[in-house]
């Protein structure tokens, strides 16, 4: 009888002792999944690490040249093997629940979901079957960022474009290219094998 019992306790322990072990490995991958890793499975964004590219996740600010004011925060970065260009990816949450306490100077009221816009800056949208078709967003497009040359991100003479993705009510990806020593038609042929990067996930209902 104290035999069966001590085996018992035994079991109980043990049992114990592995759910301790399975709830601190569970707390380390969290811990070790990156903040844009958290990103991509929060918003359902598909994410492929392009071939001749290296990635780091790390915080990277970028400044709007012609404003000289903080446009987006981005979580990682992909830098070419070549060393031409650098990617950074900023995956920006839209709260519209405080669309109403955001009132702009004309007294309108501000709509996040137009985040997307640059300031004093043209951008171009993509034809809605390009976007829904390559990307699976609401709207996509580009515009090209004037650099912040006291800070450059890549080097001094490094130029910028800009791919945006927008799911209404949900969030806005930003996908920074900055490039240097390629002309304009090896920019576009880059942007081309890029556009499979990252994109949203099909919709569940669909």
């Amino acid at each position: 009888m104290q035999t069966t019992f001590n085996n018992y306790k035994v079991f109980r322990i043990s049992k114990f002792v592995l759910l301790l072990l399975l709830i601190t490995i569970s707390d380390d991958s969290f811990a070790q999944s990156s903040e844009f890793d958290r990103m991509l499975d929060r918003y359902e964004l598909q994410f492929r690490l392009p071939k001749g590219y290296e990635r780091e996740d790390s915080r990277i600010e970028i400044i709007n040249g012609i404003s000289d004011h903080l446009r987006a925060l981005a979580q990682t970065k992909l830098k070419s093997k070549d060393g031409n260009m650098l990617i950074a990816i900023s995956v920006q949450p839209i709260d519209t629940t405080r669309d109403e306490a955001f009132v702009k100077s004309n007294g309108d009221i501000w709509n996040r979901n137009r985040n997307y816009i640059p300031f004093n800056q043209k951008y171009n949208t993509f034809p809605l079957v390009f976007s829904r078709g390559i990307y699976n967003a609401d709207v996509a497009g580009t515009w090209n960022l004037v650099p912040f040359r006291a800070i450059p991100i890549l080097s001094k003479d490094e130029n910028c474009r800009v791919i945006f993705l927008h799911k209404d009510n949900m969030v806005d990806v930003e996908i920074y290219h900055f490039y240097s020593n390629i002309t304009q038609e090896q920019l576009a042929k880059r942007l081309r094998r890029l556009q499979s990067m990252i994109y949203f996930k099909k919709d569940r209902n669909k």
